[in-house]
């Protein structure tokens, strides 16, 4: 036997591949307003002249008496270069929340490196749950080490609990008050901060910060300029792209089938948009677009089989299709097409119906299946279809997620040391080198329907039918349709030309001018 091979590819379990490793030793790097990461430097936020407008504000100040604000707090202009001394003898809980994003893991490297020696960062087990049963670990650098620029949030787990109830708020000040508190950092995507925002104002009186930082692969959770897109997207869409990429050049070589690819994005179509950016395929519904024209599901049918006529009078009797998750929800006859499904997807516990459970892809194959043999029984057709989900939420971060992820980590940790909360750590203006900033949640609020009761949510970002990414796309999809206009952009990078490419959804609609971060 090859013993010595054996001990080697022993040696690499547990999260020990060559890959893994490599990545634990790449440095961080942080922006202009922390210093450097070897010498981080603590520089408190402060109250600018800027505002986050709201239409319910006078709603929000009645609910939100002791945290409403609208507005932004930003580094002392000219001043990116001096340190306040840092606060010391902090204990802040971090917690994961939702489904996982890749750099969630940076995100505590960060806040731990921002904390320093002299405070302790207590990470919550399981999540939301975790923190009403009060399951605690100390963190220290030794687990940071081994966690650094790997994907996942597996160091803590997670789950989707939400904390609403006066009996939930109460469990946690107890256990806020138990473990001397004095911070808390919910690393989540729009549900989870509006817990952030419920809890800051419930904590208020006992002096507890409670601060999001936002994840989620949707992208749905952007503010302004702020922050364009959330942590985890980028990673998520060039993983995807990669696969839709390598399906794309697969049609074109066997020349026969047609593939349906659904992609995450419950109630926007980000993920969407930007895999068709990267890939080009002949096909995209985006969901925004779909409940604009007010489309139906025969609609939908109808373009498709349009599509593959089309393809077919050139020349090429495959292709592919990209469908957002969340498609049936903006139809015209959504209601209609809901009741074949209600009984067997039901919902989660924030209210939303489990999308990812309803095989889209398939039905739509088949139904175009049956249309073109009625319509058009001469044309050769065969689906495959795919979804394209899990894979994408938990990988090694990309360079950009990487490079964010740390940065909003050492944010988050400058807005806890500090004393701030009901505020949500931001990051933006990526092509000037990264500008960082932290925007009052209170004010990211909207009223949104939740299993028949009107809720007090974070907004979510739809996909802007007059953004500059839709506008760019819609402009190609004639040229995409009729040709094989086709991009495989292969796997994510960490050197080269192609390792610090920003989203090019972000670009676009930010009107920078090239896909590169800085």
């Amino acid at each position: 036997m090859n013993f010595m091979l054996e001990d080697q590819l022993q040696k690499s379990e547990g999260q020990q591949s060559l890959f893994e490793n490599k990545r634990r030793t790449i440095p961080q790097l942080v922006l202009p307003s922390f210093g450097s990461a070897q010498n981080l430097q603590y520089q408190p936020l402060t109250s600018q002249s800027k505002r986050i407008e709201t239409p319910y504000e006078k709603e929000l100040k009645k609910k939100f008496e002791k945290t409403f604000s609208t507005q932004v707090l930003e580094p002392v202009e000219g001043n990116t270069q001096a340190s306040t001394p840092k606060p010391k003898g902090k204990r802040i809980a971090v917690l994961f929340s939702g489904g996982p994003a890749s750099g969630g893991h940076n995100v505590v490297a960060g806040l731990l490196q921002m904390l320093g020696e002299h405070n302790t960062l207590l990470g919550v087990l399981n999540g939301p749950k975790g923190l009403l049963k009060g399951t605690f670990i100390e963190i220290t650098i030794g687990e940071i080490d081994r966690i650094q620029n790997q994907g996942g949030f597996n160091l803590l787990g997670s789950d989707r609990t939400k904390i609403k109830t006066r009996e939930q708020l109460k469990q946690v000040k107890d256990m806020v008050i138990y473990y001397n508190l004095d911070g808390i950092v919910i690393i989540g995507g729009d549900d989870s901060n509006t817990n952030a925002a419920i809890m800051a104002e419930y904590l208020a009186d006992i002096n507890c910060s409670v601060v999001g930082v936002s994840k989620t692969i949707d992208g749905d959770v952007q503010v302004e300029d702020y922050l364009p897109i959330s942590f985890g997207f980028d990673t998520a869409t060039k993983i995807y792209s990669e696969t839709v990429g390598n399906i794309l050049q697969d049609a074109a070589s066997s020349r026969k089938y047609w593939h349906f690819i659904k992609l995450m994005g419950r109630h926007a179509s980000h993920v969407t948009i930007e895999v068709s950016l990267q890939t080009h395929p002949p096909l995209t519904f985006i969901s925004e677009a779909v409940q604009s024209k007010k489309m139906t599901w025969s609609d939908i049918v109808d373009a498709t089989c349009d599509a593959v006529v089309t393809r077919y009078n050139k020349g090429m009797s495959y292709g592919a299709v990209l469908l957002p998750e969340g498609l049936v929800e903006h139809l015209a006859d959504g209601d209609a097409i809901w009741d074949h499904f209600e009984d067997s997807v039901g919902f989660d516990s924030h209210g939303n119906r489990k999308l990812s459970q309803i095989e889209t892809e398939k039905v739509l194959m088949k139904h175009v299946q049956v249309r073109l043999t009625q319509t058009h029984p001469e044309i050769p057709f065969e689906g495959i279809t795919h979804f394209l989900g899990y894979e994408g939420r938990c990988a090694a971060p990309t360079q950009f997620d990487a490079f964010f992820t740390f940065n909003l980590g050492v944010l988050a940790g400058t807005l806890v040391l500090q004393g701030a909360t009901g505020m949500m750590g931001v990051i933006g203006n990526w092509d000037e080198g990264g500008r960082v900033a932290a925007v009052p949640l209170t004010a990211l609020l909207t009223q949104e329907e939740r299993s028949g009761q009107t809720e007090w949510v974070l907004k979510k970002q739809c996909v802007n039918l007059k953004s500059g990414a839709y506008t760019y796309w819609e402009s190609r999809q004639k040229d995409w349709l009729e040709s094989d206009a086709f991009n495989s952009p292969g796997p994510r990078q960490y050197e080269g030309e192609s390792a610090n490419q920003l989203p090019i959804l972000v670009a676009l609609n930010q009107g920078y001018q090239s896909l590169k971060f800085n």
